[in-house]
């Protein structure tokens, strides 16, 4: 047994002893670090190069911030730092205490995020915020400008899920350069991601809303950067390894460990060629300022329920300098002292109990004695499990939570580059040193394939049960067709022993593929369809796994058209894309391949669905192996079109793309505003109307398709509706408004599952 001693949040003064490392069933989040604005305060700047004024901020990211100062607040009444791969840099803040608010006539005594904003425009101004509120005692802000109270809010609550609102009260200022927008707790426990300030009223916001518009370079992560492992449980028992500097999240500390990081110090002898460490100050950390300390916080997914087991790659060469903090979501922490050592060792201590429905939990690694060296880390549910070395090849996931989404036309395609998967595993068990890599190649789609690169000169075959263990590159997918459905895989097979692959779906192996020999330098679909069959809609995972090693392969598209063949069509689409332009709508499409293409048609359709005409013939390339570039200006737009390129050849064959749609928005006396979004169980629409009228809500796929729909009375002035989406697919879609012969309002909705 392995004393430890627990703080519980908002009680640092209180120290508990357990003779337990963990027992963690439910997510328990407790105080992490602070804000270090000692550490230069960032400055924001108004980018309006698009004429909407532009200014977004990180809430974690402040330029300067204090505790609350309401007589009888302890010093931790303060905005604290989370990690969640939700949000906007992958933190948030919460000031995270007990009943320790503050009123309106002490306003500006809570805690204080202060943010600098240089502006380039003057006059009216917006506020958005994106939030999460779980109960009406944690949703209330107090926000201010210019050193001037703008007013208090409760907000609409959110449960688990991120929102976007609009501040009622704009700010307006007067002259051109540095201004302050100041945030103050009114009631504790509101979690806050970030701040958007714009000229524009009715500015569309999706997602976590545009980067951060931080002066100088920008630091923000965006969403294809953030960090997640993956618990790997084909052996039995799972593992998921991580490299130290692959972190989901690192904070600096507070208080007396502030501007007091983890940092990456390059070493040849670690795995990977650096490792982790808190500059050399000759500091322990106290248990009582445990979360004043820096953490690294890591992100771990895991499927099933069990006790795990960390195991620590370390260095710890005296016995100032062999310790560190370990936690499980906030939930509880064990001292982890390391043998002292100059050598590279590992050591392991169990974490508890995990349950499998928290779906992904925290790792913090946590200061105790500053330069102490963290090299590796490996979380395993296996007991008798012994790493030796630099251990296996780490499980990162990176982007993290990458779903694919199937489109709604006829040949309801999804497009997989192999170079970007959900998920990327290496091999287990004989086979834990291959991989799948990327390789660089100016002909293959998106400028990249995978291959398993041959060892030393050598063969490598995995077939028949060894599959289970082969290298697999998985990838999630939001089908919205069930049924059978075709592969074609874009590949280059050199000789006769690289020219295979075994395909799996939702982790049953469907077979094996061979390929068909090629030159090194030509790629090509498959000609034959190999299938799968989709049972439901919603997510499933398709997976490609080794085979033979050296065998290249560049992109999948699965369809549910075995006439969707892009080796006998005449053109191999690249890319569609569109944008909504002040009075006109660009298309934009590329194509990576030609064989005696005649014409591209550009087609439009108002619903998406059967009203397709073709609005613009361009002659085509012709027969080209280059990406060849198209575009089309609609000189005549709708305020949402739907496009597609139909491409003929000399023979009259055709291919038909997938769907863009273009919204052109709404003007901002017709912005419909919708909350929560994304949205899991129902969403809000609130609009104005300036007589009473009936109003006809639709909601549909990008595709075109209505999924559901709603008449409402309106009445003139501020309306509200209320709309269920818990039976759709996880996805993105648009909401309509109308009234009879006209399109009031367009904006894009999220469902999340």
């Amino acid at each position: 047994m392995y004393n430890f001693r627990f703080s519980p949040p908002g009680c640092w003064a209180c120290r508990i002893a357990l003779t337990l490392l963990f027992s963690v069933s439910t997510l328990s989040l407790s105080a992490l670090t602070a804000l270090s604005p000692g550490c230069g305060g960032t400055t924001y700047y108004q980018d309006d190069s698009e004429g909407n004024g532009l200014v977004v901020m990180e809430a974690e990211t402040s330029t300067f911030s204090r505790s609350s100062i309401v007589e009888g607040h302890p010093d931790w009444v303060l905005w604290l730092e989370y990690t969640s791969n939700d949000t906007g840099n992958g933190g948030y803040v919460r000031v995270n205490t007990t009943n320790q608010n503050s009123g309106v006539a002490t306003y500006d005594q809570g805690a204080e995020l202060s943010f600098d904003i240089d502006f380039v425009k003057t006059g009216t101004h917006y506020v958005f915020v994106r939030f999460r509120a779980r109960n009406d005692n944690d949703n209330s802000l107090h926000l201010e400008f210019d050193g001037t109270r703008i007013g208090s809010w409760a907000f609409p609550l959110t449960g688990n899920t991120w929102t976007w609102v609009r501040i009622p009260v704009p700010v307006e200022p007067s002259t051109l350069g540095l201004h302050n927008f100041s945030v103050y707790h009114l009631e504790d426990g509101m979690e806050l991601d970030r701040f958007l300030i714009s000229s524009d009223p009715g500015f569309a916001i999706t997602g976590i809303g545009p980067d951060a518009t931080e002066d100088g370079s920008n630091r923000t992560r965006g969403l294809d950067e953030r960090v997640e492992y993956h618990m790997d449980y084909r052996t039995g028992q799972g593992f998921a390894v991580i490299e130290a500097e692959q972190y989901t999240y690192n904070m600096s500390g507070l208080l007396a460990y502030e501007c007091r990081p983890w940092e990456n110090i390059p070493d040849p002898s670690a795995s990977g060629g650096s490792y982790m460490a808190v500059a050399q100050a000759r500091e322990l950390v106290p248990d009582q300022q445990i979360w004043s300390a820096p953490l690294m916080d890591y992100e771990v997914n895991i499927d099933v329920t069990a006790e795990y087991f960390v195991h620590i790659r370390h260095r710890s060469p005296t016995e100032d300098d062999n310790s560190v903090f370990v936690s499980v979501n906030y939930a509880g922490v064990a001292q982890f002292r390391l043998t002292a050592t100059t050598d590279w060792m590992w050591e392991s201590r169990s974490l508890g109990v995990i349950d499998q429905n928290l779906g992904t939990f925290l790792l913090s690694i946590i200061m105790r004695e500053d330069a102490t060296p963290i090299d590796k880390i490996i979380i395993t549910s296996d007991p008798n499990f012994v790493p030796n070395g630099t251990g296996p090849i780490e499980t990162a996931l990176v982007p993290a939570r990458l779903i694919y989404q199937q489109d709604n036309s006829p040949e309801h395609l999804v497009q997989l580059p192999m170079e970007r998967p959900s998920r990327d595993l290496p091999g287990v068990g004989a086979y834990q040193n291959l991989q799948w890599r990327n390789q660089d190649d100016g002909t293959a789609l998106n400028g990249q394939y995978a291959i398993v690169p041959n060892a030393g000169g050598t063969h490598i075959n995995i077939n028949g049960a060894a599959s289970a263990n082969a290298p697999v590159q998985e990838f999630d997918i939001n089908f919205v067709r069930t049924g059978t459905h075709y592969l074609y895989v874009r590949h280059q097979s050199p000789s006769g022993s690289d020219n295979s692959y075994t395909y799996l779906f939702d982790g049953a192996k469907i077979g094996e593929v061979h390929i068909n020999t090629l030159s090194a330098t030509e790629w090509r679909f498959y000609e034959d369809l190999p299938t799968i069959n989709v049972p439901s809609t919603g997510v499933h995972t398709f997976s490609v796994a080794m085979r033979e090693d050296g065998t290249p392969i560049d992109h999948v598209t699965i369809s549910s058209s075995p006439a969707y063949n892009t080796a006998v069509l005449p053109v191999e689409l690249f890319s569609l894309s569109g944008e909504a332009l002040y009075d006109n709508n660009l298309i934009l499409w590329s194509t990576a391949s030609e064989r005696n293409t005649a014409y591209h048609h550009v087609e439009r359709s108002l619903t998406g669905m059967d009203d397709w005409e073709a609005i613009c013939s361009m002659p085509a390339a012709g027969t080209s192996d280059d990406i060849v570039d198209y575009e089309f200006y609609d000189r005549h737009p709708a305020n949402l079109g739907y496009y597609r390129i139909v491409t003929e050849d000399l023979d009259g064959a055709v291919s038909i793309s997938s769907v863009v749609a273009i919204s052109r928005g709404a003007k901002a006396s017709d912005q419909l505003a919708i909350y929560p979004n994304p949205a899991a169980d129902h969403t809000n629409i609130s609009f104005d109307l300036a007589t009473e009228r009936k109003v006809f809500f639709q909601i549909i796929t990008l595709g075109g398709r209505p999924v559901a729909e709603k008449e409402y009375s309106g009445h003139a002035g501020s309306n509200t509706v209320d709309l269920p989406v818990g039976n759709l697919p996880g996805g993105s879609y648009m909401v309509t408004a109308s009234v009879p012969g006209k399109n009031l309002m367009v904006s894009p909705l999220y469902v999340v599952k």
